[in-house]
């Protein structure tokens, strides 16, 4: 019976002694009016306690581990934001003792890219497709926002509103719709694109503006045994030193995967007259002794696209012996 009892006043005591550690271990508490900011925003972070004076106390505020002020009652401290993770604890003087929480700030930002859909260019480019009008462009919003484990929350997992040009899309926008779909119109001189991400109280936005460009043609020599030579394009008055040679055009950014496509209609001209090509888009000049200069014209239009039309021509010097 005394060895219960025992038990049980030790079990008291020990209750007793370690029940006021907890509670001022608990007694003071950080918030941050955000914890999802982006990289560069300011951030305050707020001190509180439900059974201490903050204000008759000396506060120290500390940054990933830098000491950085402090001061009598200082219960608010504000950061900019830097990239990755931020923490932020604050030590409150209690005699001889103090009083320490910490609290995570992870920045948080939304990638917004881009892409032609469906767009020419030639082998070997290393450039990225530009949008057209008339051609398809994808937008794709991926947030970049980590949860109290310190991972990034999955893309798929937010709510997504898209906008063009001021106006609402509620047929592309929803749960997990993270790209948006369009095609700049014919008068458009650009187009301006925003999105907002939500979940779980969480929000971002981006916008990104689109500028449509036009069309181009380039004449490049193609080398039996070597192919195109896309290192050195041809340029208008070169001077060759051959009367037969193999001009390719690339015709880049036109809205279409294959050149050779039946869509696309292609036409040569030697000196203006029409010429069979070998293909598409290449043709054998075989120049006549007679003929000191020769003018090449290439001429490309996408029948299923309006204004995907274009002409350019080129001439060239021979060189005689």
């Amino acid at each position: 019976m005394n060895g219960i009892l025992s038990k049980k006043t030790f079990l008291s005591i020990f209750v007793f002694l370690a029940f006021p550690f907890f509670l001022h271990a608990q007694s003071i508490e950080l918030k941050a009016s955000s914890l999802y900011p982006s990289t560069g925003d300011n951030v305050t972070i707020s001190l509180s306690s439900f059974d201490i004076d903050i204000n008759s106390l000396e506060v120290s505020w500390f940054k990933n581990g830098k000491f950085e002020k402090k001061g009598i009652g200082l219960k608010n401290y504000s950061l900019l934001v830097s990239e990755g993770e931020n923490v932020v604890r604050a030590s409150v003087k209690l005699g001889d003792k103090s009083l320490d929480q910490s609290i995570k700030v992870n920045s948080s930002s939304m990638d917004v890219l881009w892409e032609v859909v469906g767009g020419y260019e030639p082998p070997f480019y290393k450039g990225k497709i530009v949008p057209i009008k008339g051609s398809k462009i994808r937008v794709v919003a991926i947030p970049q926002i980590k949860n109290e484990k310190g991972f990034v929350i999955d893309s798929g997992s937010f709510i997504y509103a898209w906008r063009k040009d001021g106006s609402n899309f509620p047929g592309q926008s929803g749960y997990g719709i993270n790209n948006f779909l369009y095609s700049p119109q014919i008068l458009d001189r650009d187009n301006s694109i925003e999105v907002s991400a939500s979940s779980s109280g969480r929000s971002l936005s981006k916008s990104l503006t689109v500028t449509p460009s036009l069309s181009e043609i380039h004449f490049y020599e193609y080398d039996l045994v070597y192919g195109p030579l896309y290192n050195k394009a041809l340029k208008e008055g070169q001077t060759i030193n051959t009367r037969k040679i193999n001009i390719l055009s690339e015709p880049y950014f036109i809205f279409t995967n294959d050149i050779n496509a039946p869509s696309l209609v292609t036409e040569w001209k030697v000196n203006n007259v029409v010429t069979k090509p070998a293909n598409n888009n290449l043709v054998l000049l075989d120049i006549s002794e007679k003929i000191n200069k020769v003018e090449v014209e290439f001429k490309t239009d996408n029948k299923n696209q309006l204004l995907q039309g274009m002409t350019r021509k080129l001439k060239l010097n021979i060189l005689t012996n």
